[in-house]
């Protein structure tokens, strides 16, 4: 699962727990998600670091951010909750 904060505006607002398929799911259906995190005292100011991005590998699909030579999901900078 994670945790992220949607825009379903010009602003991010609500935030949401996906689950992996869920994300997957919102990734090809052409929402895009970051990595990143708030800027303290700026409302919905954030500091954004890597996309998330699908790869598909030998039939399967892995969630990575930065390197897409994998054989595993990898989101680095992703908060582990």
């Amino acid at each position: 699962m994670g945790a992220g904060l949607c825009a379903p505006g010009a602003t991010f607002s609500d935030r949401m727990i996906l689950n992996r398929q869920a994300l997957i799911a919102n990734i090809q259906s052409g929402k895009h998600y970051f990595i990143g995190e708030r800027v303290p005292q700026m409302a919905s100011t954030f500091d954004i670091a890597q996309a998330v991005q699908i790869v598909e590998k030998n039939g399967k699909q892995y969630l990575v951010t930065g390197a897409k030579d994998i054989d595993h999901d990898r989101l680095e900078g992703a908060p582990v909750i």
